[in-house]
């Protein structure tokens, strides 16, 4: 399925009967003919995604900026590299279900609410761009789908202490939207920082967080750590929390991002 949207309106998607693995957010952006506009905010695309079985409560699966929807699922892979990267006069962003499988039956219906601001590219001109969704095929049965979560924090906070709940599979601290990890002047950890679940625990200095994320690029070692990824494992854990201690006061677009696997 598809669907054209205009610059800095909200609509809807609405899906039913299809199985897919995700979907594009297809952005044409050009500042003039055969120019392309670059990006300048992904804060300024506001974005929710949800399922609703036969009629049943609605579960979303994300509800934010595309900015924290990105950085959550790709943060320290290539894919988040791609996202950011032009396809011509264009910007193709692949939200999948990282392997995942989203199976519709009869009465069900994923929908896909979109606004994105022409303030999300530089000099945009809206005559000459546009905006689709497009879903993509899958085969096959339906699995666990992750979920993302952007947890906002207290501006001026020195202290983290925040609950994330179950089947947590990742967690990524983004300080600073604006600037890579080693160049950000922005809140950073200071002593040890923990991530704490059911008969699990993870406590690691600055340093090991800091190498680990290095690490994450085995494959691509010209890339930047842009955030940190402070957990990531196949094996989902439970009753999560996060604690650690900051060099200087939050600001407010701080977040903690937590993805989820869930059974929707």
């Amino acid at each position: 399925m598809q669907k054209k949207f205009d610059f800095g309106t909200s609509d809807i998607m609405t899906v039913t009967k299809e199985t897919i693995k995700g979907f594009v957010i297809d952005c044409g952006t050009q500042v003039a003919a055969g120019t392309l506009s670059a990006i300048a905010d992904l804060k300024n695309i506001n974005l929710k995604y949800s399922v609703t079985r036969r009629g049943g409560t609605e579960k979303v699966m994300f509800s934010g900026y595309l900015n924290e929807l990105l950085t959550g699922l790709y943060a320290q892979s290539v894919k988040y590299q791609l996202q950011l990267k032009p396809f011509g006069l264009t910007h193709k962003f692949f939200i999948d279900f990282l392997g995942g499988i989203l199976e519709l039956h009869d009465g069900d219906e994923f929908k896909v609410e979109l606004q994105v601001n022409a303030s999300a590219f530089t000099s945009l001109d809206v005559t000459k761009s546009y905006v689709q969704l497009h879903t993509i095929p899958a085969v096959g049965k339906g699995t666990l789908l992750p979920v993302v979560v952007s947890h906002a924090l207290e501006n001026g906070a020195t202290y983290l202490d925040k609950k994330l709940g179950d089947n947590v599979h990742k967690i990524v601290a983004a300080m600073d939207f604006t600037a890579d990890y080693t160049a950000s002047a922005k809140a950073k950890f200071i002593n040890q920082l923990s991530v704490i679940g059911k008969d699990y625990k993870r406590t690691l200095t600055p340093t090991a967080i800091e190498a680990e994320n290095v690490m994450y690029f085995d494959d691509n070692p010209e890339s930047s750590v842009a955030q940190l990824v402070v957990f990531w494992e196949p094996k989902l854990i439970n009753d999560v929390s996060i604690k650690g201690t900051f060099d200087m006061g939050v600001d407010a677009s701080a977040r903690i991002l937590v993805v989820h696997q869930a059974l929707i």
